[in-house]
Formats: structure tokens, C-alpha cells, sequence
């Protein structure tokens, strides 16, 4: 033999993974031995590492070995950057979730911090930084029957739109309705933002309104 090779072991142990694996991928036909001696003892090629790197990244990919397989058989360098550009942006898309599940979580982690310092038994009016809302529809004087359908719309919006922050959805009341004591009578559902979008309905908050978290 002129050309080096590496016993299943070696092999393995250079691809960090377990001899089993290395078998496995043998016996279902996506990484043969490039040697194999009269004992039936199976022999790789220092350069059959980067064949199983590829394999290897696809499989973190969440490709299935039975996906790779068929990728193998029909192989090219037009065909693999294709794939690279399409599993690309699979990982971009995952990464904006899982961004936006760390904001989230942020964002109930400091509203559970505001809970500890807030009396709930009393009604406060407070003057807020301007931020971002994103509203409903007009809602007012609808009945609970409507409100419970209104709710439903409105989450099934925000998660459409990935426009749910993890922030408590809001009900809106006019500043008379609430010094009438008319508490309940929102106006609009609302979800804070954590930065502008462009959507079709938000808004800047203003003294007018007042906040009542309902959920």
C-alpha cells in the first residue's frame, strides 16, 4: 500500500466520533472503507475525513442520514451549493427565533422584577417613556362574547406577524371612561414593541389612554 490509511479506530478517533458510527455509515452504504485487507478489516484515507465532515455538518444540519445518502449518491459541487445556500438560511431563521425568544425571555424577566415592587390592589396612573404599541381593531363597547374572539385574532396576529415580545397584552380605555370609573370598556388590545415596525396599525403612547394590563 503507498498511500497511508487509518484503521477504523484511528479513523474514528480523528472524526470525534465513536467507531460504532464510522461501522454504522459503512454498513448502510454512506462512507465505505477505501480499503479493506484479506481479514475484512476496514481501512480509510486521510482524505476521506473531509467526506465525513461534510456528512457530519449536514447531519447538524437536521438533514436524516436517509437524506444525506441521496444527496451523496448524486453529488456535485453545483448540487452542494445549492444545498449550502438552502440550509443557510434555515439557520438564519433559526437564529432570528432563537433571538427572539431571548428577548422574550428578558422581557419576562423584568416584568416579573416590576411585579414584586407593584401593589395590585390599587389603580395608579403613571406617565410612561414614548414607545411602540401595536393595536387591534376598535373594539369598544363589544360584547364578551366578540371580546373572546377578539383575543384569539389578535394573539394568532402577533404570532403571524412575530410581533408577540413577550410582553402582558394590554387593554386600552379612554382617560374619561377610567376617571368614570369604567374600567373594562377597552378601546383597543395593544402589545408593546421592543423596536419599530413597519406594520399597519401602532401606536405612539400619549397621555390620553391609559394602560390596563388584562392578561
Amino acid at each position: 500500500m503507498s498511500e497511508k490509511y487509518l484503521t477504523t479506530g484511528k479513523f474514528a478517533k480523528l472524526c470525534k466520533v465513536n467507531k460504532q458510527t464510522v461501522i454504522y455509515y459503512d454498513q448502510i452504504g454512506l462512507l465505505t472503507p477505501t480499503y479493506r485487507n484479506k481479514k475484512g478489516y476496514r481501512f480509510y484515507s486521510f482524505r476521506q475525513l473531509e467526506l465525513f465532515n461534510v456528512i457530519h455538518l449536514l447531519k447538524e444540519l437536521g438533514m436524516s442520514l436517509e437524506e444525506i445518502q441521496s444527496y451523496m449518491e448524486k453529488k456535485s459541487p453545483e448540487l452542494f451549493y445549492s444545498l449550502m445556500i438552502k440550509q443557510k438560511e434555515k439557520v438564519r431563521m433559526k437564529k432570528r427565533a432563537l433571538d427572539n425568544l431571548e428577548k422574550m425571555m428578558d422581557v419576562k424577566i423584568s416584568l416579573l422584577e416590576e411585579a414584586e415592587e407593584t401593589d395590585f390592589h390599587q389603580i395608579s396612573f403613571l406617565y410612561f417613556p414614548e414607545n411602540i404599541l401595536y393595536l387591534s381593531l376598535n373594539i369598544k363597547d363589544i360584547t364578551d362574547e366578540e371580546f373572546a374572539k377578539v383575543v384569539t385574532q389578535f394573539i394568532n396576529e402577533l404570532n403571524a406577524m412575530g410581533l408577540d415580545t413577550g410582553f402582558q397584552i394590554g387593554g386600552m380605555t379612554l382617560r374619561e371612561q377610567v376617571l368614570e370609573g369604567e374600567y373594562t370598556n377597552y378601546s383597543y388590545l395593544y402589545m408593546e414593541q421592543l423596536k419599530r415596525k413597519k406594520t399597519r396599525r401602532t401606536l405612539k403612547q400619549h397621555r390620553e389612554c391609559m394602560q390596563l394590563a388584562i392578561i
